[in-house]
């Protein structure tokens, strides 16, 4: 199924405000991640559901999309056609390739390919120059000489036929005068017949309103006075009119005649005028055509010898030219289409001005195409405004109708679309007058009022009632069969996303931790949270409501996020190797010794445990051989209840202390498993399941393994 919108890497952080005695101190900025790095693709005519708790990120990735959240790092490609993808998917898969030979490469032969690409870069800049540039300019001319030949053709043929419109503009006055004296005759003047059509449409309001007063009971006194007056001065008029006068006729033939005369006058001095302007056009053409023949030769052999050139230079360039080529190929393409790179560009005062312009136009037609419903209906609608004014809001914005009739008719069908019969009914209405499903419409109405192919929907059913959710998501179902549209469904319902879902990503803290066709992800999770979130999802089975998982603790702060794995503080899975960092393990020992005070001697020998870095730890103990037994045995035998102790790799007696080495934590990364299946799980990642297995077994001392 054809790609519609692809997210690649994308982050969006919001920087923490500091006070103004911070920013002087230059003290560093702190960003809430928001988003940290997702990647996840939407195919046309798919509902794609995107899942998690509030403050996942959800909502900041559909309005990034939008641009109403300016993204940090990333792509956003949207509307790609098929043959760029086919060539992006072929320099990705090449780059691949020449990843091993390049990463091999001398700073040498770096610096040498880097050079290339950029002698390459101005070869190519010259073959662009002679088919768009100077090359072109004496085919533009010609162009340009050749249509003002035709054009001048076709107005000798309406000269001929008389026909032409300058002509009939230079003899317009005559032509009325004669019209006038054959309606009226002589004693009648322009200012006289504009006079004598004011009368009458006076003397016909006259009469209405004498007419109006008879039937209403009221005075007619002063419209009968005002009735005879125009119509004593009307008919002084008309006596004055005498179209069949001998004198009107004598003088109309000669004013016809008059007219002709001064027409063929005229016209026979455009002729000659237009005659002598073809006749230098014609010749102009020649040349330009004599110029383009000689052009085209001596660029034929100029475009030969810049092909050889760049041919050589790639036969000499290797690997790092091909690889650096390819590169910037792939940033060309993706360019055109990525909403994230639109605004960015230099140049300069000129660069921003011409940025500006290419991204308010860019911008425009995204609007067009994408669209959001919002997930509160009592907050998104302005209550100032009539239904007709928000719906039509989107239509003038984005200059999609011209006339306030076309406007009424589209606004109309979206209305009607969406189950708000009879439009005319709830268009004059404001939103205070309809319930919370009628405002949802409205608001659905409003995103499909510019005929958009994707839609944002955010969490459109959370704010309704049971009976009004049903009633919206069957709307949204067939609008998606009837518009063909494509849906980023956002939601916190697992069970609605099982409902509606193609295909559903689980989000957790600005990350995508699993992402799979719709029914696998529900029947077969495999990351921790989803099987959490699965767990709770009301059902009438009472066998699944015992084995609810219940997260630990709150959702870390997305300033700062945990180490490794980020659900690894609330997983109840978790294992050595998902990130546990020193303070985190400190506070376990701590916990097990004071476990530990009453049952196991050695527990007594502990003294204060110090960070010696971020993975690492020191104990003090009064007996370090015993104390290195003690801690060997716990941790084999708490590992799998306690994942913190499980991080434990290295025991080393260092003197009086005791140093533990902890693993260093590394980020689980979403990974295809299976067919349209990805996890982010270090308990599913095949290159990390012998750590895990290693950490289940029993902790070597390193300074014994050392001899």
């Amino acid at each position: 199924m054809e790609r519609l919108l692809t997210i690649r890497d994308l982050k969006v952080w919001f920087p923490v405000r500091s006070g103004f005695l911070s920013g002087l101190m230059g003290k560093e900025t702190k960003y809430v991640r928001a988003l940290d790095g997702i990647s996840l693709a939407v195919r046309r005519g798919e509902v794609f559901c995107l899942v998690g708790e509030s403050g996942c990120g959800k909502t900041t990735t559909g309005k990034a999309i939008l641009r109403l959240n300016e993204p940090t790092d990333g792509q956003i490609l949207f509307d790609v056609p098929e043959h760029d993808w086919k060539r992006l998917e072929y320099i990705h898969e090449r780059l691949r390739e020449l990843w091993p030979r390049v990463r091999s490469l001398s700073p040498v032969d770096q610096v040498e390919a880097e050079a290339r690409v950029r002698e390459l870069a101005k070869l190519k800049k010259k073959i662009d120059a002679l088919r768009g540039g100077r090359a072109t300019l004496v085919e533009r001319r010609l162009e340009r000489a050749t249509r003002s030949i035709e054009i001048l053709e076709d107005r000798m043929e309406g000269l001929a036929a008389g026909k032409d419109a300058t002509i009939k503009r230079l003899v317009s006055r005559l032509r009325r005068d004669i019209d006038l004296l054959r309606e009226f005759g002589p004693a009648f003047r322009p200012r006289t017949q504009k006079r004598l059509h004011r009368l009458e449409r006076e003397h016909k309001e006259a009469r209405y309103r004498l007419h109006r007063a008879e039937v209403t009971g009221m005075r007619t006194g002063k419209w009968a006075r005002r009735a005879r007056r125009f119509e004593a001065r009307l008919e002084g008029l008309r006596g004055r009119m005498s179209p069949n006068d001998p004198e009107a006729r004598a003088l109309l033939s000669q004013l016809e005649a008059e007219l002709e005369a001064r027409r063929r006058r005229f016209t026979d001095l455009e002729l000659s005028h237009v005659r002598g302007e073809l006749e230098g056009l014609r010749a102009t053409r020649e040349a330009l055509e004599a110029q383009r023949k000689a052009r085209v030769e001596a660029t034929q052999e100029e475009f030969r010898s810049l092909e050889r050139a760049i041919a050589d230079l790639r036969s000499a360039g290797g690997v790092g030219l091909e690889a650096l080529e390819l590169h910037g190929q792939e940033k060309e393409i993706s360019g055109r289409y990525d909403l994230v790179a639109w605004w960015h560009a230099s140049g300069g005062l000129r660069g921003w001005v011409k940025r500006f312009r290419l991204y308010r136009d860019r911008m425009r037609k995204l609007r067009k195409k994408v669209q959001i419903i919002y997930q509160d209906p009592y907050e998104s609608l302005n209550p100032k405004m009539s239904i007709f004014d928000i719906v039509a809001e989107p239509l003038i914005a984005n200059k999609v109708v011209s006339t306030m009739s076309e406007a009424e008719a589209v606004i109309k069908r979206a209305l009607e679309d969406v189950g708000l019969r009879p439009a005319e009914e709830y268009m004059l209405r404001f939103p205070h007058e309809l319930s919370g499903g009628q405002r949802q419409r409205v608001g659905i109405a409003t995103a499909l009022v510019v005929d958009p192919d994707f839609i944002v929907a955010d969490e459109p059913v959370s704010m309704l009632d049971a009976s009004v959710r049903t009633e919206i998501l069957a709307l949204l179902l067939d609008l998606k069969k009837r518009r063909n549209l494509t849906y980023l469904f956002i939601t916190h319902d697992l069970g609605l996303a099982w409902i509606i879902a193609d295909r559903i990503a689980v989000m957790y803290l600005g990350k995508i931790v699993e992402m799979g066709d719709g029914p696998e992800i529900i029947q077969n999770p495999r990351h921790p949270y989803t099987k959490a979130l699965i767990s709770v999802v009301p059902s009438p089975n009472t066998d699944v409501q015992k084995n609810k998982i219940i997260l630990r603790g709150e959702r870390p702060n997305p300033v700062d996020i945990p180490a490794g794995c980020r659900f690894h503080p609330r997983c109840p899975l978790a294992v050595g190797v998902c990130g546990w960092s020193s303070d985190e393990v400190r506070d376990e020992l701590t916990k097990l010794f004071a476990e530990d005070r009453g049952s196991q001697p050695m527990a007594e020998t502990m003294g204060e445990i110090t960070e010696d870095g971020p993975f690492a730890l020191r104990l003090s103990s009064s007996d370090v051989p015993g104390a290195k037994a003690y801690l060997r045995g716990r941790i084999e035998a708490l590992a799998s209840a306690r994942p913190a102790l499980a991080s434990i790799r290295k025991v080393r007696a260092n003197g009086g202390q005791i140093l533990l080495g902890l693993h260093v934590p590394a980020e689980p990364a979403l990974r295809r498993i299976r067919e349209d299946v990805w996890v982010a799980c270090h308990l599913v990642d095949p290159e990390l399941a012998a750590v895990s297995e290693a950490a289940a077994e029993p902790i070597v001392d390193s300074a014994a393994a050392a001899k």
